[in-house]
């Protein structure tokens, strides 16, 4: 299929290009300090941009925001650093219901391998694995109905408590609104051992 992707992406070129992406505003603040966004989704071209994301996979998109996700932290992150944390982070991506997986492709997956990269971290998805299938956050509008719709959605696999113990970890997703998956996130990998915990997205 990569191949066929390819060829699809060569005939009709992504339209977000370098100077097109520098375009799209940037995210307001988001909910939490624990989380970072890149663009603002409010913005019809932000939308556009995470539909993308979802619907077409683009290889040079990926790392193209990526670096964008990389450079959006590299400050934090370096003072992170000055401390002796987030050196080699553990990223995982938010992890699809094992029902809802079937699809060819989960371009945040491969946003997060190209992050990992950039960021000198490692790509991990395997330790965060989610247990029911829970229903759109997007189709929730009450805020604490959301936050409960994603209560113990999320685990870590015994086997890979070990993995994350003491490390630092940046989760990333496509959206933020309240910021109730990156939290309920969180909490479930501060729980299982990890010693910090940030969640980075491309829009909010």
């Amino acid at each position: 299929m990569s191949w066929i992707n390819s060829c699809i992406n060569l005939v009709f070129p992504s339209e977000f290009s370098d100077a097109f992406l520098t375009k799209i505003p940037p995210a307001p603040e988001p909910p939490h300090q624990y989380i970072f966004a890149l663009y603002d989704y409010q913005n019809y071209y932000g939308k556009k941009l995470v539909y993308t994301i979802k619907k077409r996979q683009e290889r040079s998109l990926s790392k193209k925001i990526a670096q964008r996700l990389c450079n959006l932290i590299t400050e934090y992150l370096s003072e992170q650093n000055m401390f002796g944390y987030f050196k080699n982070p553990i990223i995982i991506p938010v992890p699809l219901f094992k029902k809802d997986s079937h699809r060819d492709f989960n371009q945040i997956e491969l946003i997060s391998k190209y992050f990992a990269n950039a960021v000198n971290g490692s790509y991990q998805p395997e330790c965060l694995i989610k247990n029911i299938a829970t229903q759109k956050q997007a189709r929730i509008s009450n805020k604490k109905k959301r936050f409960q719709n994603v209560k113990n959605a999320f685990s870590v696999p015994e086997k890979y408590r070990q993995e994350i113990a003491g490390e630092d970890i940046i989760i990333v997703d496509d959206l933020v609104t309240t910021g109730a998956t990156l939290l309920e996130i969180r909490k479930v990998l501060l729980v299982s051992g990890a010693r910090n915990v940030i969640g980075i997205t491309i829009a909010h």
